[in-house]
């Protein structure tokens, strides 16, 4: 059966409808999928007000003085993400600081005590699909003896993702760092 010339004209113009609305459709589905994709980041730069206590961490039993808390982190401030947030802890030193002296420990304006020098090594979040972990990291000398590791994490469930979920955990993860921190002090007592 032959077709027409007109009727190939006609059936070659609708097929070239149809290729250049299948090129459009396809090309409108690349730029939703790419837009999918694309989830814009908040930057949140933890405040050291926001950190709290939890709960009342051990008391010293005898006598230190912290002499410095110093901010040794290779990767400067950044400390992670949770959800769209990536934080950043630019002054984690009164953090720590404040934490210490609650427990019992006096300051380096102080003449009594055993002297204590920490060096903040790691703040970071991490997370896989349902946990985040929280963890901060510390390198502790006291007077001359060698320097000891402090790891405090506080691994939990992922709820929301957000900011006041984040600062929760990083207060755990410093709780949990100072409270190791003390006990091991209380331990090293004459």
């Amino acid at each position: 059966m032959a077709i027409h010339p007109q009727q190939q004209l006609q059936l070659l113009k609708a097929m070239m409808v149809n290729k250049n609305a299948s090129k459009l459709l396809a090309a409108c589905v690349l730029c939703f999928l790419i837009s999918a994709c694309t989830t814009t980041i908040n930057h949140v730069d933890v405040s050291n007000d926001k950190i709290k206590n939890q709960k009342t961490i051990l008391s010293l039993t005898c006598q230190y003085r912290l002499l410095a808390v110093n901010d040794k982190r290779q990767s400067g401030d950044n400390a992670g993400l949770l959800g769209i947030n990536e934080f950043s802890f630019a002054n984690p030193e009164e953090v720590v600081s404040a934490q210490l002296v609650a427990a019992g420990m006096h300051t380096a304006n102080d003449s009594s005590g055993s002297d204590v020098v920490i060096d903040i090594k790691h703040i970071y979040m991490s997370m896989n699909q349902s946990s985040k972990i929280p963890t901060v990291v510390y390198s502790v000398h006291v007077n001359d003896s060698k320097e000891f590791i402090i790891r405090g994490q506080a691994v939990s469930m992922i709820w929301n993702g957000n900011e006041k979920e984040a600062y929760n955990s990083f207060s755990a993860a410093f709780q949990s760092a100072n409270s190791q921190l003390v006990t091991k002090l209380n331990q090293q007592c004459k």
